[in-house]
């Protein structure tokens, strides 16, 4: 109820809210109700069984007072009586009234509808009853007992409370079961078994007569067999085993085994209410058996029950086992390899193994019968029949052991034939590749190392935080070197931790190969007993693109189907991918990160899905398995016009075809581009087959090269080299080198010195510095040349001094920033190194790279140059125009040649060069080397690559000996020799044209040998001994081979006194006019071969780009400089493209291209022009990566741009993201300084002659004297320090 006021202006206010209860006394009608009231505003009239108001006068008689303890009401006891029988109920009454004398003649009664007769009256505080519950079947019903009774005729009155009481039918508690029927509580329950009707029933107290359970029923003995032996364990079980244990153990016997007595133990039945029963129930029992006596005796016991009845279904029956074979049966000394021991009746009865044991004494471990089946299921309906397995023990050693016992328990054995085990070397697991997987899992994973095929079961397992994932392994006996496992699905807790990272990150839009959005655990790899553990990385699932709508029209004159997607060869190879269309399989040809392309049936296929009217696309990667959606093949257009005009006759036929003649070349223009890619994709697709066959030599070359590598390591440059190759052109070099003393006059000299001082220091100060680069710049005659050999002097001069050229560098930048030349945009900045900013920018972060260079791209950036150099190699190359067969310079590609089958030219491009491999021997070592070469190739290839591949990775400066000053010798027959010349009276001739001598020339054969002779340490004869005519070229003039004309080397003039002329030299092609014509155009069979080139490389190509791509591993110099460039653009408002092209122009272009295009800057070879030509279409095609502009391909377009389509499309996706992560990775405040103080240490510790650089920095300024003291003037900074009067006194003391 509220309490609430109103206000004259109608606005009601609550003041106050509580709660009213309003009842009645006369509507309760037991006494608890009553007398609970609120305040004890009511009584309990007892007698009259109502309740009034204690303000009613007069009160009634016999009323309660006003606590509900006082209330009459029933005492909580539990009864049991058994149903249909008239029994005793006594129900106890607290509190009651009802022994006063007027109230001893109330009625009283049990309401309940389930009793069917009942006399009650009250008797000394409590309710006495004669009662008989209704019969029912229910073991035991619970019934809640309510007791009223009557004062006035007509009305009945409930006592407070309930009884509880138990009705219960002995026949079914029991289950009419002897044993279970005496083992019943007495305190509840009164049932006995009467053997006149063989159940169990009600009895009264005065009922004493004996009962006898009768005999047991067996109905089950397991196990069903067993070994004739001793030890077996047999359980018996069935009905009517007694309560007490009752079976006499020592007369137990069971189809002629006997139980031992001290080795019985009962089986107590399971009763699920134990409360009612007060004894155990026996239904059985266990012991152990005897060995057998020969006999069938059936089950027996003493007492009353001599011999009971057993069903021949249940009788065991005994056998022998008997061992017939092993397998495997060799393993690893480590031990861990599961044998498999197979035979007869090994399954039988308790299914355990003792000991296996060999005759060393080992014993196999864990030995058990395989499957694991309930001994109930009998052993011969077990397909295949039962094994025993075990694990083979460590061993010391290597050795061979013969199996000398099993048994079962009690040591019972088993027969066994003669049956030996090898213990084999163990497996040496050495690596895994590769080290990544999808979170599905189910992708190749190949372990590699030795002996691995001495093992029998290999494993991977995945332990991440007590979650356990496991993959088998395939191990072929064939390969000692290699396993093919897969990797295990990711566990839920990687799986979490994973997307954790994602939702943390949100740094890109697709996942990247980057360890960032991947979680790295430990796998173990196992093979029999042996463990290598290996780190391994999952990342998150490719995505794989489904058809828009469901459905994909595909051509039919198509060859692939390109499914699109995202990160699809971040984990998975070729291999791992399955691809079926309906009922027939997709191979996959070729795998890329956002697309894969497969080779799809010729014809629809018929669909996999039984009702389906067209098939589906089915992609699975390792464990992961998608639809993509259904495919529908499309007839030909062409074939659909001409049915189209058969059935619709000529007059629709013509317009039909004028429709289609327009609609195809609208067609045509619209999609040129794309079908160009399209068909280029083909072909590459054609060629990718031929080329792995064609280098296949150049692989294993790359194989020698790497193994090499490990042992010698990478032939890089010292720093102080790597420092004058990226600062000063060679001529430069030799013609006033760095690194000599200048050379002076003593008096010079000595004056010079001290003005040379003087040079430094104020070198060595910042504002002269800036405002001297500031006015060379300005000088119209201080050409580019001069400006880079500027450059160069002043970082050789400032050797050591790495972070002040940092400081000055800044100063630079931001000047040429912002006040560029007027003859040069803002976005060309950095492109051409045309300031001696930009080539000062370029020397400071080449001279900081070594490092880097050297410790991590380095090493690849080599394998590409040697790849390059293989892959040309492996076919003819033009000694004289550098033209070759395996080139990607369109330009350098050999369009004609002339082979070794015929002496005449074609124009076709089928090269008939043949493969020779030559002993060689240097300078008459002992060693012989193998060495590859061509029959086509000149003597001086010849020596060139041989000594490529006997020197392999040796540093081009220590080789013994220039290739040209060896001299090649040819051993044939029995100590005859000739010495090979490019050129000698043997050479062929043609007009003006002298052919340069080749293998195929000598008629070199396969397997010959050869020295590589130094002439200086060697007597040479004068060819006049033995030479082997025989396998001569039959186009040799023998006569020439006179003593009057011995073989020696050709002079360039004819011999012809009276019309002498100078010959010109051609080796595979002659270069003249003509044939210089022929190469205008390229067609398809070049670009064929231009393609294969690109194929043998692009996985080097590949790996170096995507390396100096990784955002990871930029160099701290780059980053410095990347963040510089970022703060200058925001200031001057620059825009994105041209903040682009400045990254890309500063370092990835301007180190990197010239990098590639020129590897001796690095690296300590000699390479050969032919191989720096193809380097060059390499370095024109990372330039082209940072284009932000994307030019559609036509057959206009350069060659590389069409052979290199996909890769520049790849990186130019991969640049933008390359910027992206580095401006967003954090560098540590110092970190850049520690980095520049080590760089210095290094420079400290380089010979270069600073006096030199000094002097040769002087001499390019002082033309430029009246310039550089006028600028030195005009600022502020300089004036006040006095540096233009400093600087002069310099000049005036150097020119006296």
């Amino acid at each position: 109820m509220e309490l609430i006021v109103e206000l004259s202006n109608g606005t009601r206010i609550p003041l106050a809210s509580t709660l009213f209860r309003f009842f009645r006394c006369s509507e309760y009608s037991v006494c608890s109700k009553c007398v609970e009231t609120i305040r004890g505003t009511c009584r309990w009239c007892a007698l009259q069984g109502h309740c009034e108001s204690n303000s009613t006068n007069p009160p009634c008689l016999h009323s309660v007072p006003d606590t509900f303890q006082s209330c009459p009401r029933l005492q909580n006891n539990t009864s049991y009586l058994h149903t249909d029988v008239e029994s005793t109920l006594e129900v106890e009454i607290e509190n009651t009234i009802f022994n006063t004398t007027d109230l001893k003649n109330l009625k009283v009664r049990i309401n309940s509808t389930n009793i069917t007769n009942q006399t009650c009256r009250f008797l000394d505080g409590k309710v006495d009853c004669n009662i008989t519950f209704k019969a029912r079947s229910e073991a035991k019903t619970l019934e809640n007992i309510v007791v009223q009774y009557q004062s006035v005729p007509n009305k009945w009155i409930f006592i407070d409370e309930k009884s509880e009481v138990f009705v219960y039918n002995c026949t079914t508690l029991s289950d009419n079961k002897c044993n279970y029927c005496h083992a019943l509580n007495t305190d509840r329950f009164r049932c006995k078994w009467f053997n006149e009707s063989k159940s169990c029933k009600h009895h009264s107290p005065s009922d004493n007569n004996r009962y006898e359970c009768p005999c047991p029923n067996i109905t089950k003995i397991l196990p069903r067999d067993g070994f004739i032996g001793r030890g077996l364990l047999i359980t018996v079980t069935g009905e009517e085993f007694g309560i007490h244990n009752e079976i006499s153990k020592g007369n137990i016997h069971i189809n002629g085994k006997k139980c031992l007595a001290h080795t019985v133990q009962y089986i107590n039945a399971d009763i699920p209410k134990s409360e009612d029963f007060s004894e155990n129930v026996t239904n059985g029992f266990v012991c152990e058996l005897t060995r057998w006596d020969g006999t069938e005796t059936l089950f027996y016991r003493g007492d009353d029950c001599q011999s009971l009845p057993v069903g021949d279904d249940i009788i065991p029956v005994w056998k022998d086992g008997h061992i017939t074979s092993m397998e495997p049966t060799s393993g690893p000394k480590a031990g861990g390899t599961m044998i498999t021991l197979r035979g007869e009746n090994l399954g039988v009865g308790n299914r355990i193994i003792s000991s296996v044991v060999f005759d060393n004494g080992a014993k196999c471990e864990h030995p058990e019968v395989y499957p694991h089946i309930p001994t109930n299921v009998p052993t011969e309906s077990v397909k295949p029949p039962f094994a025993i397995v075990c694990k083979t023990p460590e061993v010391p050693s290597t050795t061979s052991v013969k199996l000398l016992h099993i048994s079962v328990p009690k040591n019972e054995p088993i027969d066994v034939v003669e049956l030996k085990f090898t213990f084999l070397e163990n497996p040496v697991i050495e690596m895994i590749y590769p080290e990544k997987g999808f979170l599905s899992g189910g992708t190749v994973l190949t372990v590699k190392g030795k002996y691995l095929n001495n093992a029998n079961a290999g494993t991977v397992r995945l332990v991440y935080n007590s979650e356990v994932q496991v993959e088998q392994c395939v191990i072929d006996t064939n390969s000692s070197a290699q396993v093919l496992c897969r990797v295990p699905p990711a566990s839920k807790g990687i799986i979490q931790e994973l997307n954790a990272k994602a939702s943390s990150s949100n740094k890109r839009k697709k996942r990247s190969a980057q360890c960032v959005e991947c979680v790295t655990v430990t796998i173990i790899v196992k093979l029999d007993g042996v463990e290598h553990s290996f780190n391994i990385s999952y990342f998150h699932d490719p995505s794989i693109s489904k058809f828009d709508q469901g459905v994909l029209l595909y051509q039919s004159d198509q060859q692939y189907l390109e499914i699109k997607g995202e990160n699809l060869n971040l984990v998975a190879a070729k291999h791992d991918i399955n691809i079926t269309i309906g009922i027939d399989v997709c191979n996959v040809v070729e795998l890329e990160g956002d697309f894969m392309r497969c080779k799809a049936p010729s014809s629809q296929p018929q669909p996999g899905i039984p009702g389906a009217t067209l098939p589906e696309v089915n992609v699975t990667i390792g464990n992961i398995h998608t639809t993509l959606g259904y495919i529908k093949y499309k007839p030909k257009f062409e074939s659909i016009l001409i049915i189209a005009g058969a059935a619709a006759g000529a007059a629709l036929f013509l317009l039909v075809l004028v429709v289609a003649f327009f609609v195809c070349k609208y067609r045509k223009v619209g999609s040129k581009a794309k079908a160009l890619e399209k068909q280029l994709n083909d072909l590459e697709l054609e060629i990718k087959h031929v080329a792995k066959e064609e280098f296949l030599d150049m692989q294993t070359s790359m194989s020698t090269v790497n193994r090499n590598l490990i042992e010698q390591g990478f032939p890089y440059h010292s720093y102080q080299q790597y420092a004058c190759n990226a600062m000063f052109a060679t001529d430069y070099l030799m013609s006033d080198p760095v690194v000599s003393s200048y050379k002076m006059s003593d008096e010079l000299r000595a004056r010079a010195r001290t003005g040379m001082e003087r040079f430094q220091g104020l070198l060595e100060n910042k504002f002269f510095l800036v405002s001297l680069i500031t006015t060379m710049e300005k000088q119209k005659h201080f050409f580019i040349k001069e400006k880079s050999n500027f450059a160069g002097n002043l970082c050789a001069i400032m050797m050591g001094r790495m972070d002040y050229m940092h400081e000055v560098l800044q100063v630079l930048i931001t000047q040429l920033v912002e006040d560029p030349s007027s003859k040069r945009g803002v976005k060309s900045l950095f492109r051409r190194s045309e300031s001696i900013t930009e080539k000062l920018l370029s020397n400071w972060l080449s001279l900081c790279l070594y490092p880097h260079l050297k410790d991590h791209t380095g090493s690849l950036l080599y394998l590409l140059y040697i790849a390059t150099r293989k892959t040309m190699e492996a076919g003819p190359i033009d000694a004289l125009t550098n033209d070759a067969k395996y080139t990607l310079s369109e330009e350098k590609l050999l369009r004609k040649y002339q082979g070794s089958a015929t002496d005449e030219e074609t124009t076709d491009v089928k090269f008939e060069a043949k493969a020779l491999t030559l002993n060689v021997v240097v300078d008459n070592g002992e060693e012989i080397y193998p060495c590859k070469a061509l029959d086509c190739d000149t003597v001086n290839q010849v020596k060139a690559k041989c000594l490529d591949q006997i020197y392999v990775n040796y540093p081009a400066s220590q080789l013994p000996v220039d290739p040209t000053e060896l001299l090649l010798e040819w051993h044939a027959g029995f100590s005859g020799c000739m010495i090979l010349r490019d050129k000698d009276n043997t050479s062929k001739r043609d007009g003006e044209w002298i052919r340069v001598n080749t293998l195929a020339h000598y008629a070199v054969a396969d397997q010959s040998n050869m020295a590589l002779v130094d002439p200086r340490n060697a007597e040479l004869s004068q060819q006049e001994d033995y030479v082997n005519l025989a396998q001569i070229d039959p186009g040799f003039d023998v006569n020439s081979m006179g003593s009057d004309q011995p073989l020696t080397a050709e002079c360039s003039t004819s011999h012809d006194e009276e019309n002498p002329m100078e010959l010109k030299q051609w080796h595979l092609l002659k270069d003249d006019d003509a044939n210089k014509k022929e190469k205008s155009a390229i067609d398809e069979l070049y670009l064929n071969r231009l393609i294969t080139t690109k194929l043998s490389l692009v996985k080097y190509i590949d790996d170096l780009f995507s390396l100096v791509l990784e955002s990871s591993k930029c160099p701290l110099p780059v980053k410095f400089l990347y963040d510089f460039l970022d703060d200058l653009a925001e200031k001057q408002k620059i825009d994105p493209d041209t903040l682009h092209a400045w990254k890309s122009h500063s370092y990835s272009i301007r180190i990197w291209a010239m990098l590639i295009k020129t590897p001796s800057i690095l690296f300590d070879i000699n390479a050969p022009s032919y191989v720096l030509e193809s380097l060059d279409v390499i370095s024109q095609v990372f330039i082209e990566s940072f284009s932000r502009t994307e030019q559609t391909v036509s057959k206009e377009s350069p060659t590389q741009k069409l052979i290199f389509r996909n890769e520049l499309t790849k990186f130019r996706t991969h640049v933008p993201e390359f910027y992206k992560n580095v401006k967003e990775n954090v560098q540590k405040p110092d970190e850049l300084g520690q980095y520049l103080t080590s760089i210095n240490r290094n420079q400290q510790e380089t010979t270069f002659n600073k006096n030199a650089a000094l002097y040769r920095l002087y001499e390019q300024i002082k033309p430029y004297t009246d310039e550089i003291l006028d600028d030195l003037s005009i600022s502020q900074e300089t004036r006040c320090l006095q540096l233009n009067k400093k600087l002069d006194d310099i000049f005036s003391m150097m020119e006296e």
